[in-house]
């Protein structure tokens, strides 16, 4: 059997010589240039129309696989722990708590809407907030909660001799990044562990975070545990915040962006003043109310009002539960 070499590959400048030889016999037949262009067609780059459908494909395909990842409860919940903190920065601009409980974000016409402003008819005589031993999960839903009065209940939050050294031992916590971090020793938002430790360096200071991470959230459970006291048809903690400080006087009360309609303030040690202040349409028609809470109390409120603090002298640890 003969054998035969192996063909050469057809270089580029063949088949551009190629093309041309082949154009120049259209031309000497004369072929138009409709009928030439109608010949080449199938060599043509893709027409517009093809480059606009793939422009209109790929942000479907993106948003699809966004979708798909939301399935996988890790993504899910840095996914819901961005949204919050958007949500969070828009409340100056739009308070849109209104709608975060509705069964549709597009009103009817017919009915018309409920009203979504609060009656300010429960707090506009209020200027001092009941203080209870202990209190039955009913006295506190019927008499505070279902009409809008904080209430204080004494020695019911747990103290902690290690807190802080026992949450940066917890590996969930450590090496979470927290959300609504503020705090004058730290210009970013590092991990809980650096946050904390680099508290070593500084003799007064504040700081507060949201543990937005699940993870984080729910080992956070452990140290602040839900009281015995709050009603049981209420849901587990949604959100949890640490605040700390030593040392650190000042007059400004600062501001706790929650977003629950139920909350309790546990104070582990030490003591903070806190600020309870009208939200909506009782801003005008409710006062402010201002208390000291003490080691071991719990401060118990709902969405009517919005909460701020100021550091009592020393060292100071609480915490907040959010839950609806």
């Amino acid at each position: 059997m003969k054998n035969h070499p192996s063909p050469r590959p057809h270089t580029f400048q063949q088949f551009n010589a190629e093309i041309n030889d082949f154009y120049k016999s259209l031309k000497d037949n004369n072929f138009t240039d409709a009928e030439i262009r109608k010949i080449f067609a199938p060599l043509a780059p893709p027409s517009s129309t093809t480059k606009h459908l793939a422009l209109l494909l790929a942000p479907i395909a993106l948003l699809t696989l966004l979708y798909l990842l939301t399935y996988i409860d890790p993504i899910s919940w840095h996914f819901s722990a961005l949204g919050r903190i958007l949500l969070i920065k828009l409340l100056p601009l739009w308070d849109w708590t209104a709608l975060k409980n509705a069964k549709c974000l597009i009103d009817k016409p017919s009915p018309p809407p409920a009203d979504p402003r609060f009656n300010c008819d429960l707090c506009e005589t209020l200027h001092e907030i009941d203080v209870y031993d202990t209190i039955s999960t009913d006295l506190l839903k019927k008499r505070y909660l279902d009409v809008h009065v904080p209430v204080i209940i004494k020695q019911s939050f747990p103290k902690f001799d290690s807190f802080i050294d026992d949450l940066v031992a917890a590996p969930d916590i450590a090496n979470s990044k927290p959300c609504g971090l503020s705090t004058n020793i730290h210009n970013d938002v590092p991990p809980v562990k650096d946050l904390l430790g680099r508290t070593e360096l500084f003799d007064s200071f504040f700081l507060h975070f949201q543990n937005c991470d699940f993870r984080a959230m729910k080992q956070f459970r452990a140290f602040a545990p839900r009281p015995r006291f709050v009603p049981p048809e209420l849901s587990p903690v949604q959100f949890n915040w640490l605040l700390w400080s030593r040392n650190y006087n000042v007059s400004q009360f600062k501001e706790i962006g929650l977003v629950e309609k139920v909350t309790v303030v546990g104070q582990v040690f030490g003591g903070n003043f806190v600020r309870l202040v009208p939200r909506k349409n009782c801003a005008d028609e409710c006062p402010v109310i201002d208390v000291k809470l003490g080691e071991g109390e719990s401060l118990v409120f709902t969405s009517l009002w919005n909460l701020e603090y100021r550091p009592a002298i020393g060292e100071n640890v609480a915490v907040i539960l959010e839950m609806h």
